[in-house]
């Protein structure tokens, strides 16, 4: 039990800390949640009285259809993560937790330097700093199955890797009957539904428990993953977990039952969605996960030849972080593949996206129009070969957009999102696409709604976030956002923050961001915006920046 003190000295360093200190609207959330629980109104707290008190909404707010209560809420508790993930987080006695989809604050004491791995019984709980647990409660459902994790890591990643990874979906556990009931087999039904959209993993639906030892036995040549669902505490929760082939938790997320029909159909629509994408998205659990293990392949034993699922892991990087030299060996595979007759729809609707962003290089001028009509010709053929590839349409409509076919654009990421209606990066463009004719916040909802769904938001994901600031006028937010951006490694962010940091008026900076934007070798010095107006360009809001960019670069120290 804590005091009211103790919890008022947690809160002050979570508001004193960067992730916090540069966010009002998180920094107003945070104290508001502790304060009322200190007062013992907690249970008046709700995503109602939030977005009246909080976030500044009339009486008419409905949070069943806007989803900003929800979208802070998760940067909230993103930024808490961030913050207990420094030094001066890990050196606080009370560390403060707000669970997923509740707003009343937990507190839990904290020992400084808690070494990499803890013993709890027969338990040993893997702690892995790149996906951090959640809430306590996941660490409950570990403990009460009794599982011992086992460190055989080493021993996976031997295989060439030429398959997808497998989901199994073992058996969730919870009541025989009643609502509660219905709602266990519900999540898992649509989880099943949703993760069998991916592109990135196969899903096997188990009808018992299993163990990883006895997936070694039956998928040899693939990478497991196993999907569990326990009930804790009174049964008004269940948490979902991930586990690796080394039976250590990667992931896990607590979800509150519904309490009526509506709220019931509400978390199906949203919040399961946004689990599915948070293990199989193209920057979710598992691509993270398989990322780094064929990165310790290739270190111990070297990549003879082309694993497809390597390819498109390396395609998923470069069109996360732009990164050139990701870029080359991404479009080495994939024109390998391609020239080689490959029949996934998944390697041509890559090598489509690989075309359409090589069409927009700058030193590709003459040839761009040729580039971007072959770019047309494989997502094209990649719908062909899967109708039900939610990416390739995707793809598709991102490169009729850039033609100019915008109609077709919206037209073909509606077609996906009929497909795979949680895929994050679907809604983040239909909302762009939204924002392009003017219709801002409609069209910033559906990003924040991407947003929301994606646990490692790639640096892309935030550039309509600076642009919107931008265009605002809140030059401080669209630097910060800008910075975040770079920190996400989309060389994008130098542009903005070099555009942000002159509407500030802060010249150093300006020259500084200018300076790093130069070492990108598709920067052109005399368009610093062109690599963000090539998908990001709204003629309004371009105006501002070449407005700013030409009346203030004369501050920059020459």
């Amino acid at each position: 039990m804590f005091t009211a003190e103790q919890k008022r000295q947690a809160l002050g360093a979570v508001l004193q800390s960067d992730s916090f200190s540069g966010s009002p609207r998180l920094s107003d959330l945070i104290r508001y949640i502790v304060e009322k629980d200190i007062a013992g109104e907690s249970p008046d707290v709700k995503a109602y009285t939030i977005g009246l008190d909080v976030l500044g909404k009339d009486a008419s707010f409905d949070p069943s259809t806007d989803p900003i209560v929800r979208v802070t809420a998760k940067r909230m508790r993103d930024a808490l993560t961030a913050f207990y993930e420094t030094d001066a987080g890990r050196a606080q006695p009370v560390r403060i937790e707000v669970p997923t989809g509740r707003y009343v604050p937990t507190y839990a004491a904290q020992e400084p330097n808690l070494p990499a791995a803890e013993e709890a019984g027969d338990v040993v709980i893997v702690r892995r700093s790149r996906i951090p647990w959640r809430t306590a409660a996941a660490a409950a459902v570990i403990a009460v199955a009794g599982t011992v994790l086992w460190f055989v890591r080493d021993q996976v990643s031997t295989q060439d890797m030429i398959r997808p990874p497998i989901v199994v979906i073992a058996p969730f556990s919870g009541p025989a009957e009643g609502p509660a009931s219905v709602f266990v087999t519900g999540i898992r039904t649509q989880l099943l539904n949703d993760l069998a959209q991916s592109t990135t993993l196969i899903v096997s639906d188990e009808e018992r428990e299993i163990t990883h030892r006895e997936l070694d036995d039956r998928f040899p040549d693939s990478v497991h993953y196993i999907l569990r669902g326990q009930t804790v505490f009174s049964g008004d929760n269940i948490v979902v977990s991930l586990s690796g082939p080394d039976n250590s938790v990667l992931w896990s997320r607590e979800v509150p039952f519904p309490e009526n029909d509506s709220e019931f159909y509400g978390l199906m629509r949203t919040l399961v969605g946004g689990i599915a994408a948070e293990i199989s998205g193209e920057s979710g659990v598992v691509v993270t996960d398989m990322t780094d293990r064929l990165n310790e392949r290739t270190e111990a034993v070297g990549q003879p030849g082309t694993s497809e699922y390597a390819c498109l892991l390396n395609a998923y990087a470069y069109d996360t972080t732009k990164d050139p030299q990701v870029g080359e060996r991404a479009r080495a595979c994939l024109s390998r593949l391609v020239d080689g007759g490959s029949s996934n729809s998944s390697i041509w609707a890559q090598h489509a996206l690989i075309l359409f962003l090589d069409a927009n290089r700058p030193e590709n001028g003459a040839v761009a129009a040729r580039q971007l009509d072959d770019a047309l010709a494989a997502a094209r053929r990649a719908v062909q070969l899967d109708p039900r590839n939610a990416v390739a349409h995707e793809h598709l409509g991102s490169i009729l957009s850039a033609r100019g076919e915008r109609q077709q654009a919206i037209a073909s990421y509606q077609r996906g999102l009929a497909l795979s209606p949680f895929k994050p990066s679907l809604n983040f463009l239909l909302g762009w696409q939204i924002c392009l004719q003017g219709e801002w916040a409609e069209g910033m909802m559906m990003i924040e709604r991407a947003l929301d769904m994606t646990p490692q938001a790639p640096g892309y994901m935030f550039v309509p976030v600076a642009l919107d600031a931008f265009r605002q006028g809140d030059f401080a937010a669209s630097l910060r956002e800008a910075q975040r951006i770079i920190d996400l490694g989309d060389v994008r962010g130098h542009a903005l923050a070099f555009a942000a940091s002159l509407a500030l008026d802060d010249g150093p900076a300006a020259g500084a961001y200018l300076a790093q934007a130069a070492t990108d070798p598709n920067f052109d010095p005399a368009d610093p915006m062109r690599q963000v107006r090539i998908t990001f360009s709204n003629p309004s809001v371009m105006a501002d920046y070449e407005r700013v960019i030409g009346e203030k670069s004369s501050i920059i120290p020459r």
